[in-house]
C-alpha cells in the first residue's frame, strides 16, 4: 500500500493538531498563558477542534479517513482513541463548549495527552502498523 494520501496538506494540519494535543506545556504558555515562545506557531484551542471534527471530518470515526488524510489502519486507530478521550473530556467538563482551561482540568485529559503522543508517533512512523 502507497504512503500517499489524498489531502496532505490536510494531513500535515491533522498532525500539527494531535502535536499540540500531546504537549501540555504548549498548552499552558499558549492556550492558557497567551505567551507564545517568539516565532512560534500558534495553534489554539478552537483551531485543533475545528480541524480534526470539521476540516478532516474525524469525529465519526477515522477509519473514513484512510486514503484521504491517514495513511493505514493503525493511524485511525490511534486518532480514534485520541478523540474517544476528547469526548470523554468534553463529558466532564460539561460539553465541547467548555472553556478550555476548564477542559485541561478534567481527570480524562492526561488521556487526551498521551492518547495524542500515541498517534503522533504513529503518524509519525515510531510505530509500526499493527502496534
Amino acid at each position: 500500500m502507497s504512503d500517499a494520501v489524498r489531502f496532505p496538506a490536510l494531513r500535515n494540519d491533522v498532525a500539527n493538531s494531535l502535536k499540540v494535543l500531546a504537549d501540555p506545556e504548549y498548552q499552558q504558555r499558549v492556550w492558557l498563558d497567551r505567551r507564545p515562545l517568539e516565532d512560534e506557531p500558534v495553534i489554539t484551542w478552537d483551531t485543533v477542534v475545528n480541524m480534526l471534527y470539521d476540516d478532516a471530518q474525524l469525529g465519526d470515526g477515522a477509519r473514513s479517513a484512510i486514503g484521504d488524510v491517514l495513511r493505514h489502519e493503525s493511524e485511525a486507530r490511534a486518532v480514534d482513541a485520541v478523540l474517544a478521550s476528547l469526548e470523554q473530556a468534553f463529558v466532564q467538563a460539561g460539553g465541547i463548549e467548555a472553556p478550555v482551561d476548564v477542559l485541561l482540568e478534567t481527570p480524562a485529559w492526561s488521556v487526551v495527552v498521551e492518547s495524542a503522543r500515541a498517534a503522533d508517533a504513529t503518524m509519525e512512523g515510531r510505530h509500526t502498523e499493527g502496534s
